[in-house]
């Protein structure tokens, strides 16, 4: 394992991140500590556990809450379509 001072890695840390990426193993020496350099695979799921500490049961409830009121806002007119726009030109339209 090839370990760095905290200052060592600064310096050139894109380097020492496309090397961990590429397998080598990169340690940043913190105190007493060798903290690694490491892919990690991240999903949706880490995500909205670690970001928001939301269970997956919640973020579904969310999720499909956000789905039935944009279904009710869009039955009671609450959008407006893009070709109802008179300004709207027709490569804006496309977008």
């Amino acid at each position: 394992m090839k370990t760095l001072t905290i200052t060592e890695a600064r310096k050139n840390l894109s380097s020492w991140l496309h090397r961990a990426q590429n397998g080598e193993e990169i340690g940043i020496v913190d105190g007493s500590q060798i903290i690694a350099l490491r892919p990690v695979t991240v999903t949706a799921t880490d995500y909205m556990e670690h970001e928001y500490g939301l269970s997956p049961d919640e973020a579904s409830q969310i999720a499909n809450n956000i789905l039935l009121d944009s279904i009710n806002e869009e039955k009671q007119g609450a959008y407006t379509r893009l070709n109802d726009i008179p300004d709207a030109t027709p490569a804006r339209k496309r977008r």
